[in-house]
């Protein structure tokens, strides 16, 4: 958009869910959103909301919070734990303290270790949990960083609660978006705001062209100076000559000296001008940019994010309750479930409820039965009346 100019789906959602998945909490940001940053906070306010304790000790997040930064974060803190994964050049780095591998689901294996970060007089240690496959492609072996102690989670543990990940968290994001529409923007009121990243970033491009050009200049003087030693150095052992000394190699000394000073001078010159030519196009890319951005409306997306993950939430109400925890999809509960015909009948101590069973759907239209079974068991009441829901009575 800073590009442009234009109005582009540009939000990011930071979205905090518990238990299987369940989304309880999430934020809405205009551009793109960094989930390190974002993370702390999204806790502190899940505890103001839910009350201290009520979201849990463990937090399971991806490579993002991978870092030392994070990690001292969740180590410092005396009521969480985080496990997460290390990757890039963490990856790499050695391990101490290695314990026995242990065999894991069927073909893996798992071991205890250790990894120093930071350093100087305050390095942090770290618990990692290593896991490998043998026969496996993938030379790398897959290391999970957690600050939760061996008593609260076994190496098994950690490596099982971050593989959890994918049915219950992602899967949280694929279903959404494959019926709640997570992937879609509805901030569509935008205003013009000041582009305060770009005024940075041309504030930090002219500070280094000027050094850039300060840099040039000066591995310049120093070139003409090392040029004119040079020339001094070569007309001395001439006179020399001319006055009819003799001299040999150890003479010249001087003259090479100075030769390989002014290389080097040149050598930097080249540097400096290939310096200050990145400078200025740098400087000249950021004066090409606008000084105001149009961005989303954040509360307007907020709103329909709010109704997505209730729906979400209630989606997966009516699984763990009414379809014995079975994990179905948005898209089945929109396409097999919501065109059903109902027919409502008010009588003056019930309503009731009847439901068209679709034929086409045996399978599902059996789960749809133990439900209305088990709502009608629980005696719920809308009013005075008492709630009952079955299917409708094939005619004679």
């Amino acid at each position: 958009m800073a590009r442009t100019g234009r109005v582009q789906p540009c939000l990011t959602r930071v979205c905090v869910s518990a238990g299987p998945g369940v989304p309880i909490l999430a934020r809405v940001i205009s551009g793109t959103g960094k989930l390190g940053s974002e993370l702390w906070s999204l806790l502190s306010e899940a505890d103001a909301l839910l009350g201290e304790g009520e979201l849990g000790r463990l937090t399971v997040v991806d490579a993002e919070c991978g870092n030392e930064k994070m990690l001292r974060l969740f180590a410092a803190s005396g009521s969480r734990d985080i496990v997460t994964v290390l990757k890039g050049g963490l990856r790499e780095r050695p391990l101490e303290a290695c314990g026995e591998w242990l065999s894991f689901r069927e073909r893996d294996r798992v071991r205890e270790a250790c990894m120093v970060m930071g350093e100087g007089t305050d390095p942090l240690r770290v618990r990692v949990v290593e896991m490998v496959r043998e026969g496996s492609r993938n030379p790398h072996p897959t290391r999970f960083a957690t600050t939760a102690s061996q008593v609260r989670l076994s190496s098994a543990d950690v490596a099982a609660v971050y593989l959890s990940r994918w049915p219950f968290q992602e899967d949280v994001f694929r279903r959404g978006r494959d019926a709640a529409g997570l992937d879609r923007s509805h901030g569509y009121g935008v205003a013009a705001v000041t582009n305060v990243a770009v005024l940075t970033r041309r504030e930090k491009a002219d500070k280094a062209a000027r050094k850039a050009e300060d840099a040039l200049d000066a591995a310049t003087a120093a070139r003409d100076d090392a040029k004119a030693s040079l020339d001094a150095a070569r007309s001395h052992l001439a006179q020399r000559r001319e006055d009819g000394e003799e001299l040999n190699a150890r003479h010249a000394v001087g003259v090479r000296q100075a030769a390989r000073c002014l290389k080097a001078t040149n050598q930097s010159l080249l540097a400096a001008q290939k310096a200050q030519g990145h400078a200025a196009a740098q400087q000249r890319k950021q004066q090409t940019m606008p000084d105001e951005i149009y961005v989303r409306d954040t509360a307007l997306d907020t709103i329909t994010t709010c109704f997505k993950m209730t729906l979400l939430a209630l989606l997966e109400f009516c699984c763990q309750e009414y379809f014995d925890g079975l994990r179905i999809m948005p898209r089945t509960f929109a396409e097999a479930l919501v065109p059903l015909p109902v027919t409502i009948r008010e009588r003056p101590r019930q309503i009731v409820y009847e439901i068209a069973r679709n034929p086409r759907d045996p399978e599902m239209m059996a789960l749809l039965a133990v439900a209305l079974d088990r709502i009608t068991q629980r005696r719920l009441h809308i009013g005075k009346r008492l709630l009952v829901a079955r299917f409708r009575e094939a005619p004679p």
